[in-house]
């Protein structure tokens, strides 16, 4: 839900100061933190040598496989916080 509240508090100023906020111009409504999520797991895959399950495990993601997941049990915080602040870097360097 923290997510889903930044959004609309970016939406409403942004909305205020140019009238159109943020919109997906696909789909005509204001965005959504899927898009967010989304963007996160491309970029996660695409630019980083983080191990799959570290991504999934930032998007508190379940391993679809049981029994990995029964002898996974790790959760992976020192690689997580690593790979939270490339994904920080990266979108203030893209993004502002």
């Amino acid at each position: 839900m923290s997510l889903t509240t930044l959004i609309k508090r970016m939406h409403d100023k942004k909305l205020k100061e140019d009238g159109i906020g943020y919109i997906d111009p696909k789909q005509n409504r204001v965005i959504m933190t899927h898009g967010f999520r989304s963007t996160f797991r491309d970029w996660s895959a695409d630019k980083t040598n983080y191990p799959r399950e570290v991504c999934e495990h930032v998007l508190a993601h379940k391993l679809p496989d049981e029994v990995e997941a029964a002898y996974l049990r790790g959760a992976y915080l020192e690689k997580r916080k690593g790979l939270m602040e490339d994904w920080a870097e990266f979108c203030s360097t893209h993004f502002y």
